[in-house]
């Protein structure tokens, strides 16, 4: 997949674009998860913690005084950090990775294969049709035509 990309890339103008940017070929050792690879790390853990507890104990002296605003806006700091934190950790609290080069790459090409099909269903409908069944996406893509019904290409 990442030849793909960088071929993909190598075509590109060099006027920069949405794609163009997400389509950079990282380093080769980033498709390996390494702990700078890490959503949150054990200090931004422990820092959130921390506010956590702080918003917690603000949030309880703010009702004992039945002062709203300061509720309120205790409970809409303790609402976002906690909405981060979600999306930051794996289950159980698990610290979770950035996706890899290769999985971005991955899914990079797929969204490229589908948005291809959708730009050719609007031209041809029966040539999408036979495209969507004979390419394969996932791990590794491939185009297997139908071997009981040859196509013979012209262009």
């Amino acid at each position: 997949m990442l030849d793909l990309v960088s071929h993909a890339q190598k075509r590109m103008s060099s006027s920069a674009s949405v794609h163009s940017i997400t389509l950079v070929e990282p380093p080769a050792h980033a498709s390996r998860p390494s702990s700078a690879d890490v959503l949150l790390d054990a200090k931004a853990r422990e820092a959130y913690k921390q506010r956590l507890r702080e918003l917690r104990d603000e949030l309880e002296e703010a009702h004992s005084f039945n002062d709203l605003g300061r509720v309120d806006k205790a409970q809409q700091e303790l609402d976002f950090i906690s909405a981060e934190l979600t999306r930051r950790l794996g289950l159980g609290g698990r610290a979770r990775n950035a996706s890899s080069s290769a999985e971005r790459a991955r899914v990079n090409v797929v969204k490229g294969i589908k948005a291809a099909l959708v730009k050719i269903a609007e031209h041809s409908p029966l040539l999408e049709h036979y495209l969507a069944t004979t390419i394969t996406t996932g791990v590794f893509c491939s185009y297997t035509p139908h071997p009981f019904t040859p196509i013979s290409w012209e262009f």
